[in-house]
């Protein structure tokens, strides 16, 4: 083939063109979409936490370990293997005074009152049967001492309740079950010490 007296221009506008059966034809596929779409390639495959991963059905799969920020609640969940929390920390109740005070294991593990009339407790809603369950109850005596009746329910330490404390007196308690409440082994963990 020869040309002559033809001159041939061109200008960049980053315009593909190919050459097919049909001719010359102009793909429009610019420098800008192209640098997109490696874009798009490169972070659709970065994982940069096992816990981004699911199974399908919703549920978080984690291979390593799971670190817990302050701001993250756990409800309900039940743990495989060893759980080393750098502090611990129980939910406290402040009871108010009355003939009958029970403590809802349910609110919390960490309960206190100030007694002013003879008092009797009662524990309600422990964890099921299999999980071994312990809570404190703080009892400040009026300035005249209150009787204490505590539930059949508990065990006590040498095989009866310890003698309430006397006016102005504080007495701590602790109290396990693992049995879903049918026993709680109970102890006096001091005494006057308010």
């Amino acid at each position: 083939m020869t040309l002559s007296g033809t001159t041939f221009s061109s200008t960049d506008t980053n315009t593909t063109y190919s050459v097919g059966a049909g001719g010359l034809t102009q793909q429009n596929f610019t420098t800008t979409l192209k640098n997109k779409l490696d874009g798009i390639a490169i972070s659709a495959n970065r994982i940069v936490n096992n816990n981004q991963l699911t199974n399908g059905a919703g549920y978080t799969t984690n291979t390593g370990t799971t670190t817990a920020s302050n701001s993250q609640t756990f409800t309900n969940k039940t743990w495989s293997g060893a759980l080393k929390p750098t502090t611990y920390q129980e939910t406290y109740v402040a009871v108010g005074a009355a003939s009958t005070i029970t403590c809802n294991l349910a609110n919390g593990n960490s309960f206190s009152t100030t007694m002013n009339v003879n008092t009797t407790f009662a524990f309600s809603i422990p964890p099921s049967s299999g999980t071994a369950f312990s809570f404190t109850l703080i009892v400040t005596q009026h300035s005249t001492a209150r009787t204490i009746t505590w539930p059949s329910s508990v065990d006590w330490a040498g095989g009866s309740a310890p003698a309430a404390a006397g006016n102005s007196e504080v007495q701590a308690y602790g109290f396990l079950t693992r049995d879903g409440g049918s026993t709680y082994y109970g102890f006096l963990g001091g005494t006057d010490i308010g």
